[in-house]
């Protein structure tokens, strides 16, 4: 973290931190982000940058759905699925550290590896219909298609929950967002099979989209701290092979996780430093906005043609904390920079 907004307290220039960027600040592509100071917790202190980066998303999904949503408890029965992907190989960490039995599908390549983690029962999807091997089970967490989600509830007991990660979103997830009547009543349509599907047996299907939430990945970092919890990486691209990177996980072989290295090529707050110097010898106040492919934030504006002193970048993003300020920008003021 390089620098933090004058209403943030929990934080500080120097610390090491990691997030899931809210749904409107996704963007992580990038050597900086200006980021909710809500949205972030200190990093674990066993783990590295590049492993730390590998948790948030996967682990807030699985704590959402199965400590938020389904109240998984001790003795209770959980099914699965996809449990060497991302979300699975945490939320079978999770589960067990719940005192769950744990089942999952995966291949027979994965099958170690889900064991390794925890799982009780591993059905290979090779060889076995899960529906037809597991019985009387309390939870079914979902990230795959129609079709496995359909099958999911002759697994599940009456008073069971169906928790979707892929979808059909239902109509409690377009009014939790604030969506209005017509998007209300698209997703009602799109989820009206399985919801009547399910009402029929009497489970509970509910489709979870995860929220950034600083809070519940401080509680994450405690059990990762505690050995509970260990990140899975498949591979680990440096920033430059993003493009191969991306073309790697769309084979859908990639075990755990895939992660980007970012390398800053100046330490941020020496960086800072000289922004700060340069601020406060020029005139340029200009305050924009703009939309990219990775953020939106604020930005400083520079005389054609020049960069930044400290690493030459035309936007560079020690400027955009400065630019916030200048601005008097109220709603950047809980936000760190990290």
């Amino acid at each position: 973290m390089v620098r933090v907004g004058a209403n943030v307290r929990q934080f500080k220039p120097g610390d090491a931190v990691y997030a899931r960027p809210g749904k409107d600040r996704i963007g992580t592509f990038a050597e900086y982000i200006a980021i909710d100071a809500a949205d972030i917790a200190l990093k674990p202190a066993n783990l590295s940058m590049e492993e730390a980066a590998s948790i948030p998303l996967v682990a807030l999904t699985a704590w959402q759905a199965l400590v938020e949503r389904a109240k998984l408890q001790k003795g209770q029965r959980v099914l699965i699925h996809a449990g060497s992907g991302g979300v699975g190989t945490i939320a079978i960490q999770l589960a067990k550290h719940l005192g769950a039995h744990v089942a999952t599908t995966v291949s027979t390549a994965s099958i170690d590896l889900v064991k390794s983690l925890g799982a009780d029962v591993v059905v290979d999807y090779k060889k076995d219909d899960f529906e037809k091997v597991l019985k009387g089970y309390d939870v079914v967490l979902n990230s795959l298609g129609k079709d496995t989600l359909e099958k999911s509830l002759a697994v599940l007991k009456p008073g069971g929950k169906l928790i979707s990660i892929s979808g059909p979103p239902d109509p409690d997830f377009a009014r939790e967002n604030g969506f209005g009547w017509l998007l209300q009543q698209v997703m009602r349509f799109l989820s009206f099979g399985i919801r009547r599907k399910s009402k029929r047996r009497g489970i509970g299907y509910s489709f979870l989209f995860m929220t950034a939430n600083g809070a519940q990945l401080g509680k994450i970092t405690s059990l990762i701290e505690a050995g509970a919890i260990r990140p899975v990486i498949d591979r680990a691209f440096p920033f430059e092979k993003t493009n191969e990177a991306l073309d790697y996980v769309e084979t859908g072989r990639a075990k755990g996780k895939v992660v980007i290295a970012v390398k800053c090529g100046l330490e941020g707050r020496i960086a800072l430093g000289l922004a700060e110097r340069l601020c406060r010898t020029s005139k340029h106040g200009l305050v924009s906005e703009r939309r990219s492919a990775v953020e939106r934030r604020v930005s400083l504006s520079l005389p054609v043609g020049r960069g930044c002193d400290a690493c030459a970048q035309l936007e560079c993003p020690c400027h955009v904390a400065l630019a916030a300020e200048a601005a008097g920008r109220s709603d950047l003021r809980d936000r760190v920079h990290a």
